[in-house]
């Protein structure tokens, strides 16, 4: 009897095995994740898609082997290692990403009805913004599918496993500096922390020196016209989001325009505010907004324009992305009291 029992365990066991080991191999099938090849753009390709498309590109979808070889060739893209497998379609999507401060994967393609979402992750890090460059994955794609209509592109912002950078530095982005004389005249600024300064446009060479008309169009010596100083610059991390907004991403319009409003921006002021930070804060999530005014800014690096101005507003927008919405004390916007010779900038970080 116990032989009996015996035997019949072992059976069950086996039998048991052959299931597990049947399932496992479909299972893998099913779910195999192809290799995806990534190619970096050369720089004079990446400075035709910035003029031409926002974050990404879908290029096309590759069916054979001569389009693909098309598809290097178009691209100038020189790499040993491309590879074509005849069970799948490719499809190419070239992403704007910076190679300092980010680092985009491609996570999964979501299958809902008959359209795919290509997900991607975007990882930041503590470097310093270099600048924009465009990487392009390579991605298998059922064989059926032939037109990318059916594809949809979604950047996720991903806050796990971050680095801490709460010691390192950071960079305040595009900080711009407008100048509005009462009448023309020749204008200097100074920073207190120029070491600070990493890209600079015009270029500064231990001081900026312009001629400032009252429309605030400025003249460099070489006679090339402004209509406002640009930098970047690095200082030490210091989060603060004790008071601020919480914002959600397609609130991000109205919250910028509200808010600018309030703070006694210029349209045009807020026209290129808004330019530069809604994609940040509309892509990715929704945001914890703070803003640093004068004051703050002053500390983090002094500027020193001479002639002295009569008013000055300095604002820098911090943005955190947070995939939850968090309560958050309202923070009290500051607003910019215009007279005399004013000046104005604005510029932001991004925090992880």
């Amino acid at each position: 009897m116990q032989d009996k029992n015996r035997m019949f365990l072992l059976s069950g066991m086996f039998i048991f095995f052959i299931i597990f080991i049947i399932f496992v191999f479909f299972y893998e099938k099913e779910n195999k994740v192809m290799d995806v090849n990534t190619y970096y753009l050369p720089y004079k390709i990446s400075k035709e898609f910035e003029k031409e498309i926002g974050d990404y590109l879908i290029l096309g979808i590759i069916k054979n082997e001569e389009e693909h070889k098309r598809f290097m060739e178009v691209y100038d893209i020189y790499e040993d290692d491309a590879y074509l497998n005849y069970d799948y379609n490719y499809v190419h999507v070239a992403i704007k990403y910076d190679a300092c401060s980010e680092d985009i994967k491609f996570s999964k393609i979501k299958k809902n009805d008959d359209k795919y979402d290509l997900i991607f992750k975007d990882r930041l890090s503590c470097g310093s913004v270099c600048g924009n460059e465009f990487v392009v994955f390579e991605i298998p794609i059922d064989k059926e599918v032939v037109d990318i209509s059916k594809l949809n592109v979604v950047i996720k912002y991903d806050d796990s496993n971050q680095v801490n950078c709460v010691d390192d530095d950071i960079v305040v982005k595009k900080p711009i500096l407008y100048l509005y004389p009462e009448k023309e005249m020749m204008v200097n600024v100074k920073f207190e922390h120029e070491e600070n300064l990493l890209s600079t446009y015009p270029k500064y060479k231990n001081s900026w020196n312009v001629l400032a008309k009252k429309d605030g169009t400025l003249i460099d010596n070489s006679g090339r016209e402004y209509y406002a100083l640009y930098w970047d610059e690095k200082l030490k991390h210091e989060e603060n989001f004790e008071t601020g907004f919480f914002v959600k991403g397609e609130n991000s319009i109205e919250f910028l325009e509200n808010k600018l409003s309030e703070m006694g921006l210029t349209d045009r002021e807020s026209n290129e505010f808004i330019m530069f930070w809604l994609p940040i804060m509309e892509q990715g999530g929704d945001n914890l907004v703070h803003f640093h005014f004068t004051d703050d800014r002053q500390m983090q690096n002094k500027i020193y324009i001479e002639p002295a101005v009569d008013s000055l507003f300095r604002i820098s927008i911090e943005i955190k992305k947070t995939d939850k919405e968090i309560k958050i004390k309202e923070q009290k916007i500051e607003r910019f009291e215009r007279y005399g010779f004013s000046a104005l900038e604005w510029g932001g970080t991004v925090i992880k």
